[in-house]
């Protein structure tokens, strides 16, 4: 069994934000990453999971390099929602 790591966007971070984190997910995990919801009282959470790199220092530098682009990323970006997008998310919660 291996060992996940696991993200959450709310429903307030920007869309383009939450696809482009969903298809950086994507391309470097396919069927490995998994994708749900979490009704919360105030807003949605988008939750990903995925599993962690074998090797620590690479483990690392992704969850490193992950982070900064999320912390980075432009609020005001501009994307096409819909020629490539994220799968509705199953929503679990209240």
């Amino acid at each position: 069994m291996e060992d996940y790591h696991v993200l959450a966007l709310g429903s307030d971070m920007p869309d383009c934000l939450r696809q482009d984190v969903y298809h950086r997910l994507q391309e470097r995990f396919g069927e490995r990453l998994l994708l749900w919801g979490v009704q919360e009282a105030d807003r949605l959470e988008y939750v990903y999971a995925f599993p962690q790199l074998s090797n620590p220092v690479e483990n690392r530098a992704f969850s490193d390099e992950l982070i900064a682009f999320i912390e980075s990323y432009p609020a005001d970006t501009s994307c096409d929602l819909t020629s490539d997008p994220m799968p509705a998310v199953e929503v679990f919660g209240p």
